[in-house]
């Protein structure tokens, strides 16, 4: 049974003749019976009796009459409630983000979408990179924001903010007291160093950048490795040693000293990753118009 059938049947019941409803459904009169003949032969009852050009509903197409009628007005309504989907904007968004762009970057991209479309709820996850890719894959998770691209077909990187890595240090550093805005690899080399974690995506972008320049973090004295970017900025006031963190986590009220490394481009795109065979809903894309834009 398909809602053609359907249409006709209500229509010929409408004018109470075949070649009537023909006119009006912009059919031939043949093509019509033929739709009657065949929903009659699924439902095993003849509905309509032919009475000279008169077509009178049996007792059987009577009692399937208000059945049809609200199949197609179901049918409606499924089609009014997508049309009012794709033109409201509202729903959640489920975001998987790891540390560096999930916490610092997050709430500074979606602030001007929340205000276009404050219906729309966020339910964000933070985790390591890896984590992330993993979720987008598996279909957990809409959207991702990473600061590393992990390869993968399944897989389009769409690139929303650019930003760099630089070098913080205790406030007023006795080794680096008279150094202006740079430092070299040979400067830091010499002092206590601290790093993130083997799965982050902050020391993959340090790594890369070192591999490029013929340079190891082997090189450096590191004394500590740890998980939180928040971990290393308060190793760093307090004295223990140096490290290099994006810009974007370095706050106003951080009490530490900032400079740029020569030499080295320590440069870092952070991306939204999405599935390529996800349909996405009408909010998740106005949410990535809106980061190509702003980026």
């Amino acid at each position: 049974m398909d809602l053609r059938q359907l249409e006709v049947f209500i229509s010929v019941v409408k004018f109470g003749n075949f070649s009537t409803a023909a006119k009006e459904l912009f059919l031939t009169q043949p093509t019509v019976s033929s739709h009657i003949d065949s929903l009659e032969k699924e439902l095993g009852v003849k509905l309509f009796e032919r009475r000279s050009r008169k077509a009178v509903l049996t007792q059987a197409g009577k009692i399937f009459y208000p059945y049809a009628i609200d199949i197609l007005r179901l049918k409606q309504k499924g089609i009014e409630s997508i049309g009012r989907f794709k033109t409201t904007i509202q729903g959640k968004i489920n975001i998987a983000a790891s540390s560096t762009p999930g916490i610092y970057l997050l709430p500074f991209l979606i602030k001007p979408f929340m205000k276009l479309y404050p219906r729309v709820r966020f339910d964000v996850s933070i985790s390591n990179t890896a984590d992330v890719i993993n979720k987008i894959i598996d279909y957990k998770a809409d959207l991702g924001f990473v600061g590393s691209v992990y390869k993968d077909r399944q897989l389009e990187y769409i690139p929303v903010f650019e930003d760099e890595m630089v070098v913080i240090t205790p406030p007023g550093y006795r080794t680096f007291k008279g150094c202006v805005g740079e430092i070299s690899f040979e400067e830091i080399a010499e002092e206590k160093f601290i790093v993130r974690g083997k799965g982050s995506a902050t020391r993959k972008v340090f790594e890369n950048a070192l591999k490029k320049n013929n340079r190891k973090m082997d090189e450096l004295n590191i004394i500590l490795e740890i998980d939180s970017v928040e971990g290393v900025k308060n190793f760093v006031e307090e004295g223990f040693g140096i490290s290099v963190l994006p810009r974007i986590c370095i706050k106003q009220e951080d009490n530490m000293d900032v400079f740029c490394l020569k030499d080295l481009n320590l440069k870092r795109r952070f991306y939204v990753v999405v599935h390529k065979n996800r349909v996405l809903t009408p909010a998740i894309e106005k949410l990535i118009a809106i980061l190509r834009r702003e980026k």
